[in-house]
């Protein structure tokens, strides 16, 4: 899963808080369930395809990786 994502830019974003910078990011994102995974291309577009909603195993996911990757 590594070399799948070498290159790629992760960032983590804890929105338990609730705060209303949190509940304002959520919305602008239109995230409606945690956890959350979204890609974004090199000029900062959500690539919608690859979206990931809710838990998701490592084969499941790296097999994820590997559809769109292809």
């Amino acid at each position: 899963m590594q070399q799948a994502l070498k290159g790629t830019v992760l960032l983590q974003v804890d929105v338990t808080k609730n705060s209303p910078q949190d509940v304002a990011l959520l919305k602008h994102l239109q995230v409606l369930g945690l956890p959350t995974i979204l890609f974004f291309n090199a000029e900062g577009q959500e690539q919608p395809e690859r979206r990931v909603t809710g838990f998701m195993d490592a084969a499941a996911f790296s097999a994820h990786l590997r559809d769109w990757q292809a």
